[in-house]
């Protein structure tokens, strides 16, 4: 129990206040915030003529004054003592080169610095320079290619119809006919079809049909008789009988009949 309590009343103690700082730490901190303040300002006195110089450097280069390269050289060479500078002034350098270094990107600032700041100064921009070119002409290719290719006109196969179209006449038809037997049709000529046309829209009660005119009289129908069965004829004897009154078994008026004809008469025949 007694443990217990004494835990509990550590607990309870309030947290000590933090001590205030003296008189001699305030001056302290004023006088290191005042260091800092004439060191940025002795920095950027002896910055602004470096910028200066870094920026005509970098417009000589880009205009092709005299050497570029020996402009760009001493750019990245002013670039590194600059970076020096911000180092010991605690600036930031890309902060500082945004704001004071005209018409260029921090990356291409970058890589000037890191020229400068390079063993071999001079090789490094060759290098560097090497590089860009080796760039450039890539880029250039690629769009090259890219002009050429939207230039080339696309191909299309043609289509089947364009593909008969330019065949011979003879050999259309010979196609058609081909495609339409594959196909089980057949093709007609352009008469034909009207013909056929012409037909399935006549009504069947109003299509002519063909008459036959068969020739009349005696002579011709006995000379039909003629192609006819004997029993047929003898059929044919007896309905003449029946319809003219005769009995076929008497024998008839030779005035009264007409003459058999012999291919007609039986006892003929049988002579």
């Amino acid at each position: 129990m007694t443990k217990t309590k004494t835990k509990a009343s550590k607990a309870s103690k309030p947290a000590p206040k933090a001590s205030k700082p003296s008189k001699e730490t305030a001056v302290v901190i004023v006088d290191k915030v005042a260091e800092k303040a004439a060191a940025i300002t002795e920095a950027n006195k002896r910055l602004d003529p470096i910028a200066k110089t870094i920026n005509v450097r970098l417009e000589k280069a880009a205009k092709l004054e005299g050497d570029a390269d020996d402009h760009r050289l001493a750019a990245a060479l002013e670039m590194a003592r600059a970076a020096q500078v911000c180092e010991a002034a605690g600036i930031k350098f890309k902060d500082w080169a945004i704001e004071h270094i005209k018409n260029q990107s921090f990356e291409n600032v970058r890589k000037l610095l890191a020229v400068g700041k390079a063993d071999e100064p001079a090789k490094a921009l060759a290098d560097l320079r090497a590089g860009a070119k080796k760039a450039q002409a890539k880029h250039r290719e690629k769009v090259k290619a890219k002009v050429q290719a939207a230039n080339v006109p696309k191909l299309e196969a043609p289509k089947p119809i364009d593909v008969v179209v330019g065949l011979k006449p003879e050999d259309q038809i010979a196609l058609v006919k081909k495609v339409s037997k594959d196909l089980g049709m057949a093709v007609v000529s352009e008469s034909d079809a009207k013909a056929l046309d012409q037909f399935r829209k006549t009504p069947p009660a109003q299509a002519k049909t063909a008459t036959v005119s068969l020739p009349l009289g005696y002579d011709a129908v006995i000379a039909g008789i003629g192609d006819l069965k004997q029993s047929e004829k003898v059929k044919l004897l007896r309905w003449l009988a029946e319809v003219l009154g005769y009995d076929v078994t008497a024998k008839a008026d030779a005035n009264e009949m007409p003459a058999i004809p012999d291919f007609l008469d039986i006892k003929k025949k049988a002579a």
